[in-house]
């Protein structure tokens, strides 16, 4: 089997508005696997899309004075997508995002941490055993902190920090990324030192004809 492959990865930050546009770089093709990770600097109540529907699977909500959180969002594309849609927020609140857009999959699943400090994504155990298996932590912090270092093993892919809403009124996203066959993972601690939340995403190759997944009491996720 191989890996399912990264196509694409995004990121930016915006300043405070109710509307804000969301890229991801390439348009997709059809069965392609999007994913949306979006930190809020005042958790907004509801979010909705524009022309595409996401599904949301994480809601998280970092316990501070402001209540920051962030949302993790996936969709299974068709190919009529373009490269970006507008995500429409309940209240005016500054953002920084992060997307991943994935060829080649046949499963995925998620699991979501707690506050810490630093973040730390969570053990995940994989539904299909050691298959080759690509491997992605995300995170999602307050203030203007620059991520020191991805977790031992990740390559970093997005290292953002929104400096944009004034104050502290800023979040912080990171994500990283590896490759491994392994029945499950447990990656090490973020380097940062804000109270923040990670997700840990593993996303597997196709499945034979006939075959299928277990999905595990706590966690998220799809197959093809």
């Amino acid at each position: 089997m191989a890996y399912p492959s990264i196509v694409d990865d995004n990121s930016d930050s915006f300043g405070n508005s109710t509307s804000h546009t969301i890229s991801w770089g390439t348009a997709p093709a059809a069965g392609d696997l999007l994913f949306v990770f979006v930190g809020y600097d005042a958790y907004a109540t509801t979010t909705t899309w524009g022309t595409y529907g996401f599904t949301e699977i994480h809601q998280l909500a970092v316990v501070q004075t402001n209540q920051e959180g962030a949302r993790l969002f996936v969709r299974v594309c068709d190919g009529s997508e373009a490269s970006s849609d507008t995500m429409t927020l309940s209240a005016s609140e500054a953002i920084s995002y992060c997307t991943l857009l994935v060829r080649g999959w046949g499963w995925w699943v998620t699991k979501e941490s707690g506050n810490a400090t630093p973040p730390r994504s969570p053990l995940i155990i994989s539904p299909a055993d050691s298959q080759d298996i690509l491997w992605v932590v995300l995170a999602s912090c307050r203030d203007t902190n620059a991520w020191s270092a991805a977790p031992s093993g990740y390559t970093l892919a997005v290292n953002l920090v929104n400096s944009l809403g004034g104050g502290t009124s800023n979040v912080d996203v990171a994500m990283a990324a590896k490759q491994a066959a392994a029945a499950s993972e447990t990656p090490a601690a973020w380097g940062a030192s804000e109270l923040g939340v990670a997700i840990t995403l593993a996303i597997g190759p196709s499945i034979s004809a006939g075959g299928g997944i277990q999905i595990a009491r706590g966690m998220n996720g799809g197959m093809r």
